[in-house]
């Protein structure tokens, strides 16, 4: 394996001018100079290779019904993972194999990663592998590589994280050994601080072909089949640990399977397997599906109840964007530990919070609607006298107030909420 003696860190940045903001751009400082290369910067769904105009003509598209293309499986995992769950299928399978060809889950896998050990948990990185079995155009079995890292934190349109490119190229499987040809950012930093030694000759270079070609050349790895660089080596690593551990996945089902319809099929178990434990991965990270970040919507305390009572987190599409609303106490005082809405929780919250006793006064004809008793009405004297107001009778009346929850959900309306979840979830 080899390793860089020096190399230089790249710098993403972005130039404005008169309130233009311009391409992305890697700055390069190399002895005392700097180097300004065009970086690919895009969102995350969106991604594109530095060959791919090379490969594919503009406008062209792919139908997924072609048995000759491959369908994208995306599969998330947890950076938190990788030493216990993941890793030790990969080495189980090289110290008895070595850089054999493993069994193949899925032609083309986008691997993405969620970094979780600290700070807020979003997508950091992105390898799109694509294994081509030897064939009689392939002499050995090849892995196609596409990885991508996040762009220092930004988003873009719809809260998707910014990726920018970093390695593309093919890895072939010799037996027991590799060989790849590969362009990466990490080369380009290698070479940079070399040449940068010679500044006269890097600028006139520069001048002459331009920018793009210029980092492609530099970013292009050296053939040398007795060398493997320690970016192809981790790029193998994780494609045969996810071949492995999706292998290992539990396929069968646990009691007796169901009479209706048909069997299920192997391989349909095997992608059911795999929905299952990226479902559960979902429940434990701050990212959506879609790969963008849950953040808290600030929806306030709640009414002003002496209880207080849990708001599940769920998922919310407003103004044609999808938005994650975190788990939350709303309310003031004693907790109440039960599901809003039931039976349960309002003879609970009525104990905690009593109902109130509140006189109000009532006309008599409201609150006594019997005839009223007879009275002797002294004879009206000849003389005019000016009117007079009565003052209505006002009668005592009691009314208990009891702290207002949520409304109970009816029944159609929980029954149309479960019919649209599981379908969901089995897309």
């Amino acid at each position: 394996m080899s390793t860089p003696a020096s190399a230089i860190a790249p710098r993403l940045i972005r130039p404005s001018k008169d309130g233009q903001e311009g391409e992305w751009s890697y700055l390069l400082h190399a002895n005392g100079h700097d180097y300004i290369f065009p970086a690919l910067v895009n969102e995350l769904g969106h991604l594109k290779g530095l060959l791919d105009k090379a490969w594919r003509e503009e406008g062209e598209t792919r139908d997924p019904a072609d048995p000759n293309v491959f369908v994208n499986k995306v599969i998330y995992w947890k950076a938190s993972e990788w030493e216990t769950k993941i890793r030790p299928h990969a080495e189980a399978w090289m110290n008895t194999h070595g850089f054999e060809w493993p069994d193949i889950p899925f032609p083309r896998m986008e691997l993405r990663k969620i970094e979780d050990r600290g700070g807020e948990e979003r997508v950091t990185e992105v390898l799109n592998l694509t294994a081509m079995a030897a064939s009689e155009k392939l002499e050995h079995p090849t892995l196609m590589v596409y990885q991508f890292r996040d762009a220092q934190g930004e988003e873009g349109n719809g809260r998707r994280p910014l990726m920018q490119w970093w390695m593309e190229g093919f890895i072939d499987f010799r037996g027991r050994g590799l060989r790849g040809a590969l362009y990466s950012v990490s080369r380009a930093c290698e070479r940079i601080a070399d040449w940068g030694r010679h500044p006269e000759l890097m600028k006139r270079w520069v001048e002459e072909s331009g920018s793009e070609h210029m980092f492609k050349l530099l970013s292009l790895h050296d053939q040398d089949a007795k060398k493997v660089r320690e970016e192809e080596l981790r790029v193998v690593v994780l494609w045969v640990a996810f071949c492995r551990y999706i292998a290992s996945l539990k396929t069968t089902y646990e009691g007796e399977q169901s009479r209706r319809g048909s069997r299920r099929s192997a391989p349909r178990t095997n992608e059911e397997a795999l929905a299952l434990e990226q479902a559960d991965l979902f429940k434990t990270v701050a990212v959506l599906k879609s790969g963008v970040c849950r953040k808290p919507v600030a929806t306030g305390t709640g009414t002003h109840h002496r209880y207080r009572y849990l708001v599940r987190g769920h998922e919310r599409i407003v103004n044609g964007k999808s938005i994650w609303i975190k788990p939350q106490i709303r309310g003031q005082g004693e907790f109440l530990n039960l599901a809003t809405g039931t039976e349960e929780a309002r003879e609970a919250a009525k104990e905690i919070e009593p109902p109130t006793k509140i006189t109000i006064n009532v006309p008599a004809d409201v609150a006594a609607p019997e005839s009223p008793p007879a009275v002797d009405v002294p004879q009206a004297s000849a003389e005019p006298s000016s009117p007079v107001e009565e003052s209505p009778v006002l009668i005592p009346c009691t009314v208990e107030r009891t702290p207002a929850l949520p409304e109970r959900p009816s029944l159609l309306r929980s029954a149309v909420r479960a019919f649209l979840s599981f379908f969901r979830s089995r897309s």
